[in-house]
């Protein structure tokens, strides 16, 4: 490793490195890691002379997972390897231990051809430099290095910080979907305990003057029946139906339930292998399983034969019953409503799509369909997970879901899937 000298810290610090850099013994620079992975002693004693006076931190193979800049040496071709191959292998292997957004930097010898530098570039190299060495030109190498690890790293930080607003904002729509999906049903069941609370306490009572009713002493009981009577006047007024109240709270519960065992399509990270699936058989499934939400709809069913996507067959299912229900309930209004059913061959993947006549997605509300909890038809008792699932599903099959809408013109979803 180059030897630095770091001034104490009684002497005054270098330019441009502040007293408030100063460790309190050392004034430690901030500079940029440099590894030296090279075998031949003088070079890399040269090369880390050329580069001590600037802002770098310089060492050997013990900064090789932490530097932004590497310069390694590459051994000539041996036992007629290709050099291309060689300088392939050589950035390969630094690739494997450094970090994986470091700068490689090439040092090859007078032995290399002309042309190693773009080979090298090629590789995966940053830039190379040649022996021997010509001091401007190292400098302005290892610079241009430096300068775009720290470009890379800021666009990285930036990314994570874009990658962490968006998950955020993502997060916050989805929790106000299921704050405002579960509000009401609460509400309900909330109502509707505290009800029976006050009734379950009125009937409580209502047995103590039983109870003294019935086991009265004879000449009591006919004084203690008129209390009985005074009670009964005085709370029936009050007493409401405690069997309804009962059933609202059951089905805000209900309702509850569902919400959360659909939110379990995106928590559990159940894997499930890729398969060959028969596509013409599966719509043909699908259909006759839709027949009852089908009724009374015209249903056209056009699938190639021969058609094998690669794909979990029972998430492909789960996909198409949704859109076709969601099919169902755009076309039923109109006097002729229609459904299709396409599945067709398309380059290297697979379609297949689901298409009402209804009137369209609106344009203002197209950019929001596949948000968590956003539903036009929550009047309908709609959760709005639907569609959000069925793109958690495609994702996970490394498929896509897309749309395609007009105004009267109806709504057509396709489901991008892998050919097998």
């Amino acid at each position: 490793m180059a030897r630095r000298d770091f001034p104490s810290r009684t002497e005054p610090p270098p330019p441009g490195i502040s007293e408030d850099e100063s460790s309190g013994i050392f004034a430690f620079p901030h500079g940029q890691q440099v590894a030296l992975m090279i075998a031949d002693e003088r070079a890399r004693g040269d090369l880390a002379d050329l580069l001590k006076h600037g802002p770098y931190l310089i060492g050997g193979a013990e900064l090789l997972k932490t530097a932004g800049v590497l310069v390694a040496d590459v051994l000539a071709a041996g036992d007629g390897a290709p050099y291309d191959e060689v300088v392939a292998a050589r950035v390969r292997d630094l690739r494997r231990d450094a970090r994986a957004d470091a700068a490689i930097i090439l040092l090859l010898d007078r032995r290399w051809p002309p042309d190693a530098a773009t080979v090298a570039e090629a590789a995966g190299a940053f830039a190379s430099i040649r022996l021997p060495l010509v001091p401007e030109g190292v400098e302005a190498v290892v610079k241009s290095a430096s300068a775009n690890y720290a470009a890379q790293t800021r666009i990285a930080d930036l990314t994570r910080q874009l990658d962490l607003q968006s998950h955020l904002t993502s997060l916050g729509r989805f929790t106000g979907g299921l704050h405002h999906e579960l509000k009401n049903p609460l509400a309900v069941v909330e109502m509707n305990v505290n009800l029976v609370r006050d009734e379950l306490k009125t009937l409580l009572e209502a047995r103590e003057v039983l109870r003294s009713v019935v086991f009265a002493p004879m000449p009591e009981r006919a004084k203690r029946e008129h209390a009985a009577r005074d009670f009964l006047a005085r709370t029936e007024a009050n007493t409401g139906d405690l069997s309804a109240a009962v059933e609202d709270a059951r089905a805000g519960l209900a309702r509850m339930r569902v919400v959360f065992q659909r939110l379990q399509h995106f928590v559990r990270q159940e894997q499930h292998p890729l398969e060959p699936v028969d596509l013409q058989s599966l719509v043909s499934d699908v259909v006759a399983e839709a027949a009852p939400m089908l009724e009374g709809i015209h249903v056209e069913v056009v699938a190639e034969e021969a058609l094998h996507a690669l794909a979990v067959r029972s998430l492909v299912h789960d996909i198409l019953i949704n859109l076709t229900a969601n099919a169902v309930t755009a076309a039923r209004p109109l006097s002729s409503p229609r459904v299709r059913f396409h599945a067709y061959a398309a380059g290297e993947r697979v379609v297949v799509s689901v298409r009402d006549n209804g009137p369209g997605i609106p344009p203002d509300k197209q950019a929001k369909i596949f948000e968590p909890f956003y539903t036009t038809r929550r009047s309908d008792g709609a959760a709005g997970l639907g569609l959000a699932i069925c793109r958690e599903y495609a994702t996970h099959m490394g498929a896509e879901l897309s749309f395609w809408t007009a105004p009267g013109r109806g709504a057509c979803f396709r489901l991008h899937l892998r050919r097998a």
